[in-house]
């Protein structure tokens, strides 16, 4: 091993020989999240028909589109038409 040079003011000390170069991984491109559109096969049948029957299934479908609730089952889509009924009986 080489011996070291007496380190001067303001420098750094650097063995002879010795080049080191800091090699980082380029960044990954953030992946976008693809989600399936929602379709009627997607949704609870006799929510989906009680919709039908009220005249709503288009403002249904379109807020079980944009909510977090999981309107495959049952519980969740009644939830849902209910709150879509509430909305549109407000005046």
């Amino acid at each position: 091993m080489a011996p070291m040079a007496p380190k001067a003011e303001g420098q750094e000390v650097q063995a002879e020989g010795d080049e080191v170069e800091l090699v980082t991984p380029p960044k990954k491109a953030a992946r976008t999240v693809r989600r399936r559109p929602l379709t009627t096969m997607d949704v609870d049948v006799t929510v989906l028909y009680e919709a039908r029957r009220l005249n709503l299934e288009a403002a249904f479908m379109s807020a079980c589109a944009d909510t977090d609730l999981k309107v495959r089952k049952a519980s969740d889509a009644q939830i849902l038409l209910q709150r879509l009924q509430e909305d549109l009986a407000k005046p």
